[in-house]
């Protein structure tokens, strides 16, 4: 088996349901910005033209992070399109794009909240609890498990999905002026890796994270990693586990090779 860095892992065919790898799948802990899929696929059911909007929305007071007071490339008082801003949002994690968004939802913040659990519920994440709309607060938890659901769930939503894979992120403000910010999904920018859905994550408390759906061999693979210490750690986890899926699963006279 592939050393793992990370403190909970599952891995599994997203086309058969085969799980070829769990470490620790039912521990709760915080995911950090990984709870922006939730957001999005909130913010896809209730205001579906608001992830499309080309309207300008201002970023607000509001919109900062006051709990640990995360930095932000956006600033209070610039407006950008709705869409350029739900990009910032899913690739670039950008935490006063989600929360802008979530407040021109139409939603007050508690009630966006509720949505976000009920979703939650609905995708069958038992173990999950959200409380903001970012994943800035700890008290947003799932498992490795339960995020097998959620990374499924954003894949089939096809702007959902593409959002997180948009690199680099351009956002061009009233005055015309271009800020472009990098996506923070590594295998998304990589040649070598065919990424079809994902987000990344972290914080203090929930350390790296990374939840992903990619292409490997002509089949869908779904691969959560939470808790490692390093960015690096589950991007590595995720290429040793790649490679222990070609060497010893996809082998010819394999089962698992066999049964594709």
């Amino acid at each position: 088996l592939p050393h793992l860095r990370s403190e909970s892992v599952m891995v599994r065919w997203a086309d058969t349901g085969e799980e070829l790898l769990a470490k620790n799948p039912d521990e709760v802990r915080p995911i950090a910005s990984v709870t922006k899929l939730v957001s999005a696929l909130v913010l896809a059911a209730e205001a579906p033209t608001l992830l499309t909007a080309t309207r300008a929305l201002t970023l607000d007071e509001l919109d900062k992070d006051r709990l640990k007071w995360s930095r932000s490339s956006l600033r209070i008082g610039k407006s950008y399109p709705a869409s350029q801003l739900f990009d910032a949002a899913m690739a670039a994690s950008d935490n006063r794009a989600i929360c802008a968004l979530a407040r021109h939802s139409g939603l007050e913040r508690a009630t966006f909240v509720a949505k976000m659990n009920q979703a939650a519920q609905a995708l069958g994440m038992s173990r999950s609890r959200f409380v903001d709309p970012a994943g800035l607060d700890p008290g947003n938890v799932s498992t490795a498990r339960d995020l097998l659901a959620l990374v499924s769930a954003a894949a089939q939503h096809e702007v959902v999905r593409k959002a997180g894979l948009v690199s680099p992120v351009e956002l061009v403000d009233a005055e015309g002026r271009t800020l472009r910010l990098g996506s923070t999904n590594r295998l998304a920018r990589s040649g070598r890796w065919t990424v079809l859905a994902g987000k990344t994550g972290y914080t203090i408390e929930a350390g790296r994270a990374l939840v992903i759906r990619v292409e490997l061999e002509g089949r869908p693979l779904d691969m959560v990693y939470l808790g490692a210490r390093e960015m690096q750690s589950v991007f590595g986890d995720a290429g040793r586990v790649k490679r222990w899926i070609l060497a010893e699963k996809l082998r010819p006279g394999t089962p698992a090779s066999a049964s594709r």
